[in-house]
């Protein structure tokens, strides 16, 4: 699979991957490329808030499979990237996850009645019989008053018997 972490405690899943990671000359490949932007800054910060490790969780984005520079999302990619995510959580059985941003909240729960992204933040919802919340992208999450939005993911995470 084309996530990169080994866990499968929780899977965070981002809509697509950042065009930098494509750049491995400047960031060295795509788990660098990651640590080294403040989404993955951001994501190490909630990973400590909640006292786990990137052995306990699966980074990945529901739209891995199109390249940085495919400018047109066609419906065709995304059932496809949907296809490989649903593979990935049918294989890895994760405890719970977190979808993160909008545009991931609305490709994985498209028959959700949508009435605005911030009713949705905080919200938990079944993704193929895994718990999963619904939060800001981590590129938002950064910029957010610490700790509110790590309390919302550590509380969730308890909730589901994820962590204690």
């Amino acid at each position: 699979s084309e996530g990169f972490w080994p866990g499968n405690k929780v899977f965070f899943v981002a809509h697509r991957a950042d065009e930098r990671i494509f750049q491995p000359a400047i960031f060295g490949g795509h788990e660098q490329a990651f640590v080294e932007l403040d989404s993955g800054r951001a994501l190490r910060d909630i990973l400590k808030y909640c006292k786990l490790t990137t052995k306990d969780v699966f980074f990945t984005n529901i739209f891995r499979c199109v390249l940085f520079d495919d400018a047109v999302v066609r419906e065709e990619g995304y059932m496809c990237c949907e296809t490989n995510l649903e593979r990935d959580v049918r294989r890895k059985r994760p405890e719970a996850m977190v979808s993160l941003g909008e545009q991931a909240f609305r490709t994985m729960f498209p028959s959700v009645k949508y009435d605005g992204f911030l009713k949705q933040i905080g919200n938990v919802h079944t993704y193929n019989g895994t718990p999963t919340l619904v939060m800001h992208h981590l590129s938002k999450v950064q910029r957010l008053p610490k700790p509110g939005n790590f309390e919302i993911i550590k509380q969730f995470l308890r909730q589901y018997k994820v962590i204690s």
